[in-house]
C-alpha cells in the first residue's frame, strides 16, 4: 500500500489520464482497426465513421458506465460487510436479476411486449427479479429483526443459491432456442446500446457515484465496527439499510442492460484498496475510474482476439477474476496454516 498522499494524488491524476485516453482509442480497435483520424469524418458521409460513431463509441460508454458502477458497488459491500468477498453478485442480486430475465425469455417473450424509452422488457423483468431478490433478503432481516452484517451476507448467500436454481429449473423445461438466450444472457454482453438509454444511463452513474462520494467518511467509519461507528453518532441500522437499497438498485440497473458480468465487484476495489488504502474518498475516486477503464479494456479484446467473430465480455471478466482469486487465495495462503 502507497502511504504517502502525495503520490496516491498523482496516481488518480495519471489514472484519470489514462481513462481520458482509453475512451477515445479503444473504439478503434475491433475487427477492423480505425486511425484517429476517423473521428474527423461525418458519419453521414463515410461508413466506418458511422460504425465507429454511432456503434463502437456508445459501446466503449456503456462499459466505462457498467464498470464503473459494479466496481462502486463492489467497494461499497466489502466496506459495509468488511469482507473482501462480498460483493453484489454473492448477495444475490444478479442473481436475482437472471431469474427476471430467464422469465420474460421462456414465458413472456411471445407477448409482443415492446421496448419503450429505448428499455427493452428482458432488462426491465431483469431490473423487478433483482429488486426482488432484494427485498427477499430485506424480509429475511426484517423478520430476524436484525441488520447485522453476517446475517444479511448469509441471507443473500441463500438467496443466490434460490434464485440460480430457479433460473436451472427454467433452462431445464424451456426449449433448446429459449436455453441458448438464457445461456447467452447469463454471460453477459456490451453488444447492443441504443443512445436513449445511453443518455439516461450516463446521469444516473455520475448522480450513483456522487451519492457514494458524499457518504465516503461514514464508509470509513463502518470500517471501524457497529459500536465505534453509533459512538461517532451514526444510526448503523440506516446506514446499511440505505446503503444496501442503492447498491441494490445500482447493480439492478446496469444487469438488466449488460446481463450479469462477474467479477468485477470484487477484483477493482480490492486490487485499488491494496494500492491506495482504505480511505473512501480516494477509494471511491479510484474503483470509479478504474472499473470503467477495466470493462472497457475487457470488451476491447473481447472484440479483438477472435475478430471478425467476438466473445461476450463476461466470459473475459470471469477468466481474468478466476486468475485473479487464486492469486489472492495464495497471497493469504500463510493465514490459514497451521
Amino acid at each position: 500500500m502507497i502511504k504517502s498522499s502525495k503520490t496516491r494524488f498523482f496516481i488518480l491524476i495519471g489514472s484519470f489520464i489514462i481513462y481520458i485516453g482509453l475512451l477515445v482509442s479503444l473504439p478503434l480497435l475491433g475487427s477492423t482497426v480505425y486511425k484517429f483520424g476517423i473521428y474527423l469524418s461525418s458519419p453521414k458521409e463515410s461508413l466506418d465513421a458511422y460504425v465507429l460513431l454511432k456503434m463502437r463509441v456508445p459501446r466503449v460508454i456503456l462499459a466505462y458506465c457498467a464498470g464503473a458502477i459494479l466496481a462502486l458497488g463492489g467497494m461499497v459491500f466489502q466496506s459495509m460487510f468488511r469482507n473482501p468477498l462480498a460483493t453484489p453478485f454473492t448477495l444475490g442480486i444478479s442473481s436475482g436479476c437472471s431469474f427476471g430475465a430467464a422469465i420474460y425469455l421462456v414465458l413472456l417473450a411471445n407477448f409482443g411486449f415492446k421496448t419503450v424509452a429505448g428499455i427493452s422488457p428482458i432488462s426491465v423483468f431483469a431490473f423487478l427479479g433483482g429488486l426482488a431478490a432484494s427485498m427477499f433478503i430485506f424480509s429475511l432481516t426484517r423478520i430476524k429483526k436484525t441488520f447485522h452484517t453476517d446475517y444479511m451476507l448469509l441471507a443473500g448467500i441463500a438467496v443466490t443459491l434460490f434464485f440460480s436454481s430457479m433460473v436451472l429449473i427454467i433452462q431445464y423445461v424451456s426449449n433448446f432456442h429459449q436455453t441458448f438466450l438464457i445461456f447467452r444472457w447469463l454471460i453477459g454482453g456490451l453488444e447492443s446500446v441504443s443512445r436513449l438509454t445511453l443518455m439516461k444511463l450516463i446521469p444516473f452513474t455520475i448522480g450513483v457515484s456522487a451519492v457514494i462520494f458524499l457518504y465516503s467518511t461514514e464508509l470509513d467509519i463502518m470500517l471501524t465496527g457497529d459500536e465505534t461507528a453509533s459512538s461517532k453518532g451514526i444510526d448503523v441500522v440506516k446506514l446499511k439499510l440505505f446503503m444496501f437499497i442503492l447498491v441494490s438498485f445500482m447493480i439492478s440497473c446496469i444487469v438488466s442492460i449488460c446481463g450479469p458480468i462477474a467479477f468485477i465487484d470484487m477484483i477493482i476495489p480490492n486490487i485499488c484498496r491494496m494500492i491506495l488504502g482504505p480511505r473512501h474518498k480516494m477509494l471511491a475516486v479510484a474503483s470509479f475510474l478504474a472499473g470503467g477503464a477495466f470493462l472497457a479494456l475487457c470488451d476491447a479484446l473481447a472484440r479483438t482476439l477472435i475478430s471478425p467473430s467476438e466473445l461476450p465480455v463476461g466470459i473475459i471478466t470471469a477468466l481474468l477474476g478466476g486468475i485473479f482469486f487464486i492469486w489472492l487465495l495464495l497471497r493469504h495462503a500463510k493465514n490459514y496454516s497451521s
